[in-house]
């Protein structure tokens, strides 16, 4: 789980429990009004502030759901994605080695005493040459890839 959706949801719960907390203290309130018999004006915007309060929390809530449903989505949209480039390049990886090594079994015999004797200098330099080239393309593909 990333950092954002994990902080979302420690919220989205901390704002819940501000709601239960809410709602509980509002049912006290008018409890205590229906004990006394006595409504005052005080306490009814009280009551009236804390009801407003409960409505906010829960819109809060709402869009803190929506927010983490939406962060989920994104996080298992980026994992597919990994999931494709890594597909990709171990593809990539396998076109790039396959040509290489028959390049580099074309070569050998060139640079063994089978063929070398038919090269010249020049001949056996541009063999030389192609066979380091090959082998550091190599190693790049082997750095690059593990």
């Amino acid at each position: 789980m990333t950092v954002a959706f994990v902080v979302a949801l420690i919220l989205l719960a901390a704002a819940a429990a501000g709601l239960y907390l809410m709602r509980a203290r509002i049912s006290l309130l008018r409890a205590e009004m229906r004990a006394e018999s006595v409504v005052s004006e005080g306490l009814r915007d009280r009551i009236a502030g804390l009801e407003r309060d409960v409505a906010r929390l829960e819109r809060d809530v709402a869009d803190g759901n929506t927010k983490a449903d939406g962060l989920g989505r994104e996080l298992s949209d980026l994992r597919d994605t990994n999931r494709k480039l890594a597909d990709a390049a171990e593809a990539t990886v396998h076109d790039l080695r396959e040509p290489l090594g028959t390049v580099l079994e074309f070569l050998e015999p060139l640079q063994n005493r089978r063929y070398s004797e038919q090269l010249d200098y020049r001949g056996k330099s541009y063999v030389r040459f192609a066979k380091d080239a090959a082998l550091r393309l190599r190693a790049l593909i082997d750095d690059r890839t593990g």
